[in-house]
């Protein structure tokens, strides 16, 4: 393909610069923007290239610990709280910075910090990471905290009700500028509700429920949807139980989705993992830039159009006069 769009690129400028004429130097030079899509585009190794490495990251790493909170911004990964098995937790918050080759760890001095805890859920949200609930070693945790990555200061967000009720082992993610947090526990039964929250109002929404307990499970934004995989689920009066399936959130006003979001089950072929919970997934990619990319081609095509146009009509007019 980019062998195709080279090629293309230096018939449109040979006709320019041999046929000596302004229309068809413009012509060569705009499909310039139309091959630039073959050249940016990032080419991404395929899964069976992928391998594991063992990083050994400079600074102050955190202690060795479990039930800790994370969130990912951009190029930055974020850890709090937690601690070791025998307890208690903490409330401490670690940065990791780097690249695949060199990472640094950093502990953040955080005036205001929320009380020590584990199990929370933590999510990046407009230059801000925002903390709700978790689990401090002898009761669940309802508060919901913000910490400006700017001034290092933490803001506990006053709630109103409606709200979330305190919880441990949900999952929190960020799409289009709101939170959404799935499921959790406060016992060994899950919660089968889904709330959106607001930064701007600070305000909590209650949306459509999963229709099963849900807790310890993964969740990651992938397109216009929610993907959630595992976790310990419970229907009706049964006992949790691990479960591999794939479900998929389409947020509220996505495809028909409705102003509370559609949730279905995805038929996944392949091998599919065991049932797991307290697992970890993340995203491949960024999908940002592939749209810009796609929008770079069709700016290309479009702007390619009618100069394409002129240029026919003035050759045209060009033979016209010549014959003449």
């Amino acid at each position: 393909m980019q062998l195709l769009g080279m090629s293309y690129l230096l018939g449109c400028l040979y006709i320019g610069v041999v046929w000596i004429s302004p229309w068809k130097i413009t012509v060569g030079l705009t499909c310039v923007l139309g091959v630039v899509y073959f050249f940016t585009k990032k080419s991404k190794p395929p899964l069976q290239q992928l391998s594991w490495l063992q990083c050994r990251p400079s600074g102050s790493p955190p202690s060795a610990r479990q039930a800790v909170t994370t969130a990912q911004a951009p190029g930055v990964f974020y850890v709090f709280g937690g601690g070791p098995c025998e307890g208690p937790y903490d409330n401490q918050l670690f940065s990791l910075v780097g690249t695949s080759s060199m990472f640094h760890w950093e502990e953040i001095m955080q005036p205001g910090a929320p009380s020590p805890r584990g199990v929370g859920v933590m999510a990046f949200c407009r230059g801000n990471l925002y903390l709700f609930g978790g689990y401090d070693g002898k009761e669940h945790l309802g508060d919901m905290h913000t910490f400006d990555l700017q001034t290092r200061r933490w803001r506990e967000i006053p709630l109103r009700e409606p709200k979330p009720c305190a919880r441990r082992g949900g999952t929190m993610v960020e799409f289009r500028g709101k939170l959404y947090l799935v499921g959790g526990a406060a016992s060994m039964r899950g919660f089968d509700d889904v709330w959106c929250y607001d930064p701007d109002t600070e305000v909590w929404e209650c949306l459509l429920n999963t229709g099963m307990g849900l807790f310890r499970h993964s969740a990651v934004v992938f397109g216009d949807c929610m993907i959630i995989f595992g976790g310990a689920r419970h229907v009706a009066r049964r006992q949790p139980a691990e479960s591999n399936s794939v479900l998929c959130f389409d947020f509220p006003h996505i495809r028909g989705s409705g102003a509370s979001g559609r949730w279905r089950e995805l038929d996944c072929g392949g091998k599919v993992p065991c049932g797991l919970n307290s697992h970890e997934a993340v995203r491949l990619g960024e999908e940002e830039e592939e749209e810009e990319e796609e929008l770079l081609l069709d700016l290309a095509m479009i702007m390619n159009l009618p100069i394409q146009i002129l240029y026919w009509s003035f050759s045209v007019l060009e033979d016209w006069i010549r014959g003449r």
